[in-house]
């Protein structure tokens, strides 16, 4: 199968469930980043002044020595998450085609990340949930070969827990909490919904 890059709706999309409300944001914020031992590669000189002006808290050292990368402290951020995810894909396609530069249009390369500006995708009956995650599957499969842990990747894994939170969220408003299911509270739902239906047709 074939690398290419992704479309700019795609990128909107994941950023928008990375940082807006609507996507579940405050449940865990995926704005703050744990980075590994190892720093990831950022591609984007942006994403790399922000995340070492330590001055500006952009990253916080936890008490046990793990820094903490903060993406949200500037008007322009969704912009910047953006332009990173589109320079890992670009990165990818470099590494796969001979003929395709990371830093110049031409090959597998119809835009460059400082192309990109954000605009906002709201979550409503045309981008939910389900269309996040296939959004995800296809930037990260379409941003593997250089074969490196990525702060884009990061971003990505972040985002699809927080999205996954939501969406158990609203599985079911109700439950006492998140180890809430067993096969009888199943059954017990099933029954409940079944007798809604019942009197709704007796009505």
């Amino acid at each position: 199968m074939s690398a290419y890059q992704v479309d700019i709706d795609l990128i909107d999309l994941i950023v928008s469930a990375t940082t807006e409300r609507d996507y579940n944001r405050d449940h865990i914020n995926p704005l703050y980043i744990y980075l590994p031992a190892n720093t990831p590669t950022i591609y984007t000189a942006e994403l790399i002044e922000l995340i070492e002006y330590r001055a500006g808290y952009a990253v916080i050292t936890l008490p046990n020595g793990q820094p903490l990368a903060h993406l949200g402290n500037r008007a322009d951020r969704e912009t910047l998450i953006g332009r990173e995810l589109i320079a890992a894909n670009c990165a990818s396609l470099a590494a796969r085609y001979s003929d395709t530069n990371a830093q110049q249009l031409g090959g597998m390369i119809s835009y460059l990340p400082a192309d990109y500006t954000y605009r906002r995708i709201c979550r409503d009956k045309f981008a939910d949930y389900g269309h996040v995650f296939g959004a995800l599957a296809c930037l990260e499969y379409q941003s593997c070969e250089t074969g490196q842990k990525t702060l884009a990747e990061l971003i990505t894994e972040r985002t699809r827990k927080h999205c996954a939170a939501g969406v158990a969220a609203e599985t079911d408003a109700n439950r006492a909490n998140w180890g809430a299911w067993t096969r009888e509270y199943q059954q017990t739902r099933h029954q409940e919904t079944r007798a809604q239906i019942a009197e709704t047709i007796n009505q």
